[in-house]
């Protein structure tokens, strides 16, 4: 069960949660079950158990749409050119940091 102690150093109110420090095998009285080697999808040998790998589209289109619909929605004018890049991923990456950055530094509401 959680305690409530007070921090001697900075003085503030701290949770403990002495449970934690438990392993399984204390809840029980048992320790964990053992698995096989055969069975285990990290042990060496075992590949056959863990899936392939799963490509991430990065779909240079749906940035594209998404810059228009927030030029739209924002009601300004956007123009991005980007002058050279490795992929798209990172081409898209310096797109929202140069936004995230001229909107910290110039855009202004003007009524």
């Amino acid at each position: 069960m959680p305690e409530l102690r007070k921090d001697p150093v900075v003085g503030r109110w701290v949770i403990i949660a002495t449970d934690r420090a438990r392993r399984p095998s204390d809840w029980n009285g048992s320790s964990p079950p053992q698995t096989s080697r055969e069975s285990c999808p990290f042990c060496p040998g075992n590949e056959r158990f863990t899936p392939g790998e799963e490509r991430v589209s990065d779909d240079s289109e749906l940035i594209e749409e998404f810059w228009q619909a927030f030029a739209a929605n924002a009601l300004c004018n956007l123009h991005i050119l980007v002058h050279y890049g490795r992929n798209s991923h990172h081409i898209s990456e310096a797109m929202f940091k140069a936004a995230a950055r001229a909107r910290r530094s110039r855009w202004t509401r003007r009524c």
